[in-house]
């Protein structure tokens, strides 16, 4: 998960210098989305003690929460163009 996380958030710092386009911000994206899908996989089928349940999730409250924090944080992302 940490690799993941870093992965994005080295990713997000990068598209101001390189744009959204770049090989330098499209590698590392790639990378967080699969270590994170592979986490989720892992968590949800094969670990005994989950760190987080997914079924969590199916609760409209928890779901309606990250939808909410999602768009109101996403504006706040770096939409910057390489110059």
């Amino acid at each position: 998960m940490t690799v993941g996380l870093s992965a994005l958030e080295f990713e997000v710092l990068q598209t101001p210098a390189y744009g959204w386009d770049s090989a330098r911000t499209l590698i590392p994206m790639g990378v967080g989305v699969l270590a994170l899908a592979t986490f989720a996989l892992v968590q949800a089928r094969f670990a005994r003690a989950p760190l987080m349940p997914l079924r969590i999730f199916r609760a409209r409250s928890v779901s309606g929460a990250r939808v909410s924090h999602s768009s109101t944080q996403a504006p706040a992302a770096p939409h910057h163009a390489r110059k």
